[in-house]
């Protein structure tokens, strides 16, 4: 479920079978107002993400395939975005601002697309691993990507246990590098990742869930991992929505003991 900053609910359906369809939802009756099927070349898709703008769809997959699936009333037909023609699988997706889009493929790499330009933006980035002391010289596969609220941020979960925020106006290296001490036991993979909203501007927050039934929380000013709350399964999904009741943020997570977790 997505919600934009105008406050209209979009849900997105993923057909993880060959069938690939991508659906967008709008209202409480689940009015369809785009039902495309978006056929994998041998894969199938791996992530959708909405607009923070309109109801268009941007989705990646094992194909390597970036795609935007146009806002429904526009009557546009689907943009590829990018294609690497299956050399690289894409892993995740989101929009980093409302012409661009960061997708991850499993090379570690993460792709800037600009939607107006119809080609990936100068350079694209990978976390080589100079900030984790010991650590890992690759990140694995990008779990999952979140843009941060107002742009110019971007937080990646990685399948090696880590967590990185990025500043996108300088990506040679991860602003903030989330990983568990040298004494602790490893989290597994890190499945997803949120922006609370909580801080400055800069002073990105971050909430992630993790394989080993951790939620924890960082900041780009303190990176230091402060645990919330420790299940005994995976925190394999988040969302949070800021500015709720007295101004501050709701959490939701679920786990695979299909189990809901909530804070505020």
């Amino acid at each position: 479920m997505a919600v934009s900053s105008a406050g209209d609910v979009v849900g997105l359906r993923l057909s993880c079978n060959n069938s690939g369809q991508v659906q967008v939802l709008q209202g409480a009756d689940g009015e369809a107002l785009l039902a495309q099927r978006v056929a994998p070349r041998g894969g199938s898709l791996a992530a959708v993400s909405a607009s923070p703008r309109t109801a268009a769809v941007a989705c990646a997959g094992d194909d390597g395939r970036v795609m935007v699936l146009p806002d429904p009333f526009d009557g546009a037909s689907a943009q590829v975005l990018h294609d690497t023609h299956g050399a690289v699988a894409y892993t995740a997706a989101c929009w980093a601002s409302e012409d661009t889009i960061a997708a991850a493929g499993c090379d570690g790499r993460v792709a800037i697309l600009d939607r107006r330009a119809g080609r990936p933006a100068a350079g694209g980035f990978a976390f080589s691993g100079e900030a984790s002391s010991p650590g890992p010289t690759a990140t694995g596969i990008v779990r999952r990507l979140r843009a941060a609220p107002g742009g110019g941020g971007l937080a990646a979960a990685h399948s090696s246990g880590l967590v990185t925020l990025w500043d996108l106006r300088a990506t040679h290296r991860p602003v903030a590098l989330c990983q568990p001490a040298k004494d602790a036991e490893p989290w597994g993979d890190v499945w997803d990742v949120q922006f609370t909203g909580q801080g400055g501007e800069g002073d990105w927050h971050v909430v992630f869930g993790a394989q080993s039934g951790l939620l924890g929380s960082f900041s780009r000013v303190a990176p230091a991992c402060k645990p919330l709350f420790q299940d005994s399964t995976a925190i394999n999904s988040l969302d949070v929505r800021v500015g709720a009741g007295s101004g501050g943020s709701q959490l939701v997570g679920a786990t695979d003991a299909e189990c809901l977790l909530y804070m505020s």
